[in-house]
C-alpha cells in the first residue's frame, strides 16, 4: 500500500518528481552526493514540458525552506544528545556540524522540490500514465 499517490504534493516532493505530471525527474542525476552536479536540473520536464525555473531567481525562496529544515534537524539533534544521552556541548556541536554537512544535498533537493510544488499544481491530463491509483 502506497502512502502517497500521484496527485498528492508529498508524492512529488518525496520522489523528486515534476509537480505538474508527477513523472519527470526534477534533477539530472538521482544521486544527490554526485558533488560536481548535485544541483543540476533540466530546464523543463521531459514528460509534460513544465518549465522548472518559473522566473529568474525562482529558487531563492527555497533557501528559507532549507534553513527551516536545517534548524529543525539541528534542534532535534541537540535535544536528543543533550537531554537524552548527556553528551558534552563540544561533542554535540561537532556531531551537528558533521550530520548537517552530510544531509545538506538532500535538504537542498527537497527544499527545491517543495518550493516548486507551492507554485505548480498537479494536472492529471499531463501525466503519461492515466492510472493514478
Amino acid at each position: 500500500m502506497k502512502v502517497f499517490k500521484k496527485g498528492d504534493k508529498l508524492y512529488s516532493i518525496l520522489n523528486l518528481k515534476c509537480p505538474k505530471c508527477h513523472e519527470g525527474d526534477l534533477f539530472l542525476h538521482s544521486n544527490p552526493y554526485q558533488i560536481k552536479d548535485f544541483a543540476g536540473m533540466p530546464e523543463s520536464c521531459s514528460v509534460c514540458g513544465q518549465p522548472y525555473v518559473l522566473e529568474s531567481g525562482f529558487y531563492w525562496g527555497s533557501m528559507y525552506l532549507n534553513y527551516i529544515g536545517s534548524v529543525a534537524m539541528g534542534g532535534i539533534i541537540f535535544l536528543l544528545m543533550f537531554y537524552l544521552f548527556h553528551f558534552s556541548f563540544l561533542a554535540i556541536i561537532i556531531t551537528m556540524g558533521i550530520l548537517l554537512v552530510l544531509v545538506s544535498p538532500l535538504l537542498f533537493r527537497y527544499s527545491r522540490a517543495a518550493w516548486i510544488n507551492i507554485f505548480v499544481r498537479y494536472d492529471s491530463e499531463k501525466s503519461k500514465s492515466k492510472t493514478d491509483a
